[in-house]
């Protein structure tokens, strides 16, 4: 009966107490910091303390998961309801009948219309069968945890007499296992009458008020459920009424199933006997190749030799999408979606982690200004220096952890701009503020409190039921995030008070089972696969949480500690923690393949923002506004936030709904709003804060001292996004800081951008691949962001033109090279229309076309290389038979000196404004005059440049485009052709009309 008890292993810390204080400092490596722990003014938590647990079990004690009400007062001592999907269930002591454990099979839930506050509930429970030791006392019934392991708890239920029950509830099972203690008849009542009684066979087992039954197993029909109870092999199955059963003669076990459909029945009865004990994960991350595997296992006691000893449990959508495990054809309509049902005692997910960098590099898009940049870090130092001693937030620890990190992520970017004055001064500033709290007795009054009754560190003062053990995650997330980013910059913090930093991780989510301060994975519903923010779940709906996006942070925290501080321990905790509470987030709070939600829900709806264990709500606990409903579950955005847009299509959508759904652009949490979009549209946002007025709203957010951006990093985040581009997740890297981006490139291939966090003291290099072939090694300078973009150098395309026949010709480009080295891919316009008619390939250097009719036709290779850089080159093909010209001929002027050969139809004159130069890393493009009557080019845009006699020089589909409609071209196009700007002319064609442009080249 111990399996399902902690493994309370010695931990060795050495304790140094003082008066109302206490210090704990391991291997003597921390020099400064301390908690509190009383006796005098020590804050209560006002859930109290835990209360309804035997003997076997000590604090301390998990919170937070979708068991642990059973531990408090609620519900008089029987807990609520316990949502173990695809079963939930209730202790009761209702009545006589509605008795002891209750349970329901709620399948997919119940669809409300409420506008956009839409929602899907599976309850108020309504319980189908419920199951109790017979003669209990129905006023005495009371529940006491007996043990538990990472998705399993067993609960001891009786009236005070010796009539026990130990149930044990598995998270996931169709199953929940009984054993008894000098209990000679167990009682089964049913909500609804028993329609049928049946055996494997689907014959009626002929069970009546009249006649028992014998036999070690029995189905029944009770409404629109199909229940199965399993014991010993000569149970006697008593029926009293029409949905009344018992049991005597059992052995003192039996198992109890909910089927899909009677066809299934074998299938379960050969699984029932191996009775769940021990349930438990294990994660790897293998940094080589950026992997998380994660490993669920369970250990069972087979109650019956000759029945498998595997048991059967549903894997959910985050499991089964990520897992090579066989499965059965069974499955389980839930609220989560359809769990699929598994036979066996281990499986695993495997998911690569698509990196997180500490902060990024300074923005080097062309509409970037450092002056800019520079002007808003003088600002808000300027408010902080003006806000001294106490520049920081410290009504609450919510709103103080968002100032900290507000803080914390203007360190680099004033370092990246060579504001050294601006760095050591936010360093300084943010290094007092976090030994404020990370000291007791620090000034001002504000600390951190250490509950040994349930094992938890509170912050003071309180905030959203931070003493209710609610939102840990979310509050010490962002202590941690900016002790992270501190530290990098100044690594003295992590000697001094590192120790505080990880008393809060281990108090979220310790990844030490032997731990005997914090209890193991606190925070985090390990099967369900993501974090649950009401301590303990003191609601009718279970536990519940809205910010997946805060969750998301707390486990990029986690990470970067890890990271800096070289702990791999807690590094691949956070990895561990990031990948799965995504992939939870992508199927339950976004439900990105549209595959979870209850589909009249997800009819009109593409997110939820309130995940209950028995509900999902489009609402909030403190606003009903749409950009408040949907900005929830993105902020804080940050460079840990790219996952948010691993699908860009669903990112865009759901921007969308959320103006859809407010009737209007949005009006508040600019600064969430607008990084959100920046990461599919930078354009747009980038254009909503240059053109935003008044500017008090957003100084606004410098001046207030709770709020979660300065503009600073607004504009720089923004400007990085426009510059970096997409995150994209074809690549991975051998060092788990870094993100990959594609950008617009040239010849509609985009460039791919490769950005790296160096933690070392030394340099490194970091090797990025795809589909495990090597794409680009980056030599990464110590603790700084390293981005490929400034170092690329374009690959060199050449070919020549083979006669084979006036009509068959041979184009050779092997010729072609690329300066760094990389494998080259080809692709050809042979006729002339700008579409590619073969290509990318590597295999394509040489290629042979045959024409159907003489003529001239121009020509283009496009080539790219593994970095994902491109460029191209064109000629003529003259397909006559005699004679070959031997120079390109032009084609026909007009008295406008110039026609386009793209459009005859079409011919405008435009005029020029002033020249706009652009640089773009130290070199200077060519830049475009604006056409006023064209604002911006659409996404079918073509860009050609031709030289004065009309010969094609440079193309570009899709082209980049930026600040007043310029396009963008290698200069070395013009250096190699020795061209100059009276020699151009250039042609911008899409589907609605045709422009020449002047093209100006700087000398």
């Amino acid at each position: 009966m111990i399996d399902l008890m902690k493994n309370n292993k010695i931990f060795r810390i050495s304790i140094i107490f003082i008066t109302g204080l206490c210090t704990i400092r391991t291997g003597g490596l921390y020099a400064a910091g301390s908690y509190h722990t009383g006796p005098g003014g020590t804050p209560i938590i006002s859930v109290g303390a835990p209360k309804y647990y035997t003997g076997n079990l000590s604090a301390p004690f998990p919170f937070a998961d979708w068991w642990t009400s059973i531990l408090t007062n609620k519900n008089n001592g029987l807990g609520n309801y316990l949502a173990a999907l695809p079963l939930v269930y209730q202790f009761t002591r209702t009545s006589a009948d509605q008795c002891g454990l209750a349970v329901q099979y709620p399948g997919s839930g119940t669809f409300y219309n409420a506008g956009y506050r839409d929602y899907v509930i599976t309850t108020p429970f309504t319980p189908g069968l419920y199951v109790k030791a017979s003669g209990w006392n129905q006023a005495n019934v009371k529940a006491r945890v007996d043990g538990y392991s990472d998705w399993t708890v067993r609960v001891e239920v009786d009236d005070s007499t010796i009539k026990t029950n130990l149930f044990t509830l598995v998270k996931g099972s169709p199953f929940f296992y009984v054993q008894t203690r000098n209990t000679p008849r167990e009682d089964f009542y049913f909500s609804a009458n028993i329609s049928k009684t049946f055996t494997v066979s689907l014959t009626n087992a002929g069970l009546s008020t009249s006649r028992p039954v014998t036999n070690d197993y029995l189905a029944f029909t009770s409404g629109t459920r199909y229940y199965a109870v399993f014991a010993g092999s000569n149970t006697i199955f008593r029926m009293s009424s029409v949905n009344r059963i018992s049991i005597t003669n059992y052995g003192n076990y039996f198992a109890v199933a909910v089927l899909i459909a009677p066809e299934d029945l074998n299938t379960y009865y050969q699984a029932a006997y191996a009775f769940v004990t021990n349930t438990r994960v294990n994660w790897t991350y293998t940094e080589a190749s950026s992997e998380m595997a994660i490993t669920y296992t369970m250990d069972t006691e087979l109650k019956r030799p000759g029945f498998s000893d595997n048991p059967l449990i549903c894997l959910f959508p985050h499991h089964w999408k990520h897992s090579s495990a066989s499965l059965l054809s069974i499955q389980y309509p839930t609220i989560r979606g359809n769990l699929k049902l598994f036979s066996g005692k281990v499986f695993s997910t495997t998911q690569k982690f698509h990196g997180i960098l500490p902060f990024l590099p300074e923005p080097f898009t062309s509409c970037y200004r450092r002056s800019r940049l520079q002007s808003y870090v003088s600002y808000f130092s300027n408010v902080v220096n003006n806000n001294l001693p106490n520049p920081f937030y410290v009504g609450d620890t919510y709103f103080a952890g968002k100032s900290l990190a507000r803080c914390a992520n203007i360190i680099p970017i004033a370092d990246s701009i060579g504001d050294t004055n601006s760095r050591n001064f936010f360093k300084k500033a943010l290094n007092n503020e976090l030994a404020n709290w990370f000291t007791d007795g620090g000034a001002p009054p504000l600390l951190y409190c250490y509950f040994a009754n349930w094992g938890t560190m509170v912050g003071t003062p309180y905030a959203y039921g931070t003493e209710q053990l609610n939102d840990h995650h979310f509050h010490h997330g962002y202590f941690i995030y900016s002790s992270a980013l501190l530290s990098i910059f100044d690594p003295a913090f992590i000697t001094d008070y590192g120790w505080m930093v990880e008393h809060l991780i281990r108090n979220v989510n310790s990844p030490d089972r032997a731990d005997t301060m914090y209890a193991f994975l606190n925070y985090l519903d390990i099967y369900e696969g993501h974090s649950w923010a009401s301590g303990y779940a003191q609601f009718d709906d279970g536990n519940n949480q809205e910010s997946s996006s805060e969750a998301m942070n707390f486990w990029a925290g986690v990470y970067l500690w890890g990271l800096i501080t070289h702990q791999n321990t807690y590094r691949d905790l956070g990895v561990f923690g990031y990948v799965l509470e995504n992939s939870a987030i992508d199927e339950y709070w976004f439900d990105k393949d549209k595959s979870n939600f209850h589909p009249s829900y997800s009819a009109q709806n593409l997110m939820t923002s309130l995940v209950w264990g028995g509900k999902i709500d489009k609402n909030l606990w403190f606003s009903g506004d749409t950009i408040a409903i949907h900005g929830i579950e993105w902020l804080p955005v940050n460079p840990a936030s790219m996952y948010l847009n691993y699908q860009p299509s669903y990112a865009r959508n759901s921007y969308n709904e959320m103006i859809t759904e407010h009737g209007g652009t949005e009006d508040e949490w600019y600064d969430v709003v607008w990084k959100y979009q920046s990461l599919f549209d930078p354009d747009s946002a980038l254009g909503k804060f240059t053109n935003h007025s008044p500017w008090s709203d957003m100084t606004g957010l410098d001046n207030d001292k709770a709020g979660g951006n300065s503009v600073a990093d607004i504009y720089s985040f923004l400007c990085n996004m426009k510059g970096l581009g997409k995150v994209c997740i074809d690549y991975y890297a051998d060092s788990s800081s870094y993100s990959v981006f594609t950008n617009a490139g040239i010849g509609g291939k985009p460039d791919v951008i490769y950005a790296a966090f160096n933690p070392n003291n030394t340099s490194m290099t970091v090797n990025f691949y795809k589909n495990a072939v090597l794409t680009y090694s980056l030599a990464v300078p110590p603790l700084e962001v390293c981005v490929s973009r400034s170092t690329n150098r374009d690959p060199i395309p050449r070919f020549s033109i083979i006669d084979v026949t006036s009509y068959t010709k041979v184009f050779d480009a092997t010729a072609s090279s690329d300066p760094q080295g990389y494998t080259l891919w080809y692709a050809w316009d042979l006729d002339g229309d700008s579409v590619i008619d073969r290509g990318f390939s590597t295999g394509l250097a040489r290629v042979t076309n045959t024409y159907a009719t003489l003529g001239t036709n121009l020509v283009t290779l496009w080539i790219t290389n593994s970095n994902g850089v491109s460029n191209c080159v064109s000629h003529y093909c003259y397909r006559a038979s005699t004679p070959t010209p031997s120079q390109p001929q032009p084609p026909e002027t007009t008295s406008s000196g110039f026609d386009v050969p793209v459009s005859e139809n079409i011919k405008k004159s435009i005029s020029y404004p002033s020249p706009f130069y652009l640089y773009r890393d130290s070199e200077m493009r060519f830049a475009v005059y604006e056409d006023n009557r064209v604002k911006g080019f659409p996404d079918d845009t073509i860009v050609y440049l031709y030289d004065i006699t009309g010969n094609f020089i440079w193309g570009s589909e899709q082209a980049e485009r930026y600040d007043y409609n310029v396009v963008l071209c290698p200069r070395k196009v013009f250096q190699e052709k020795n061209l100059g700007s009276e020699t151009l002319i250039g042609i911008v064609k899409n589907s609605q009309s045709t422009h020449k442009f002047k093209v100006v080249i700087l000398p």
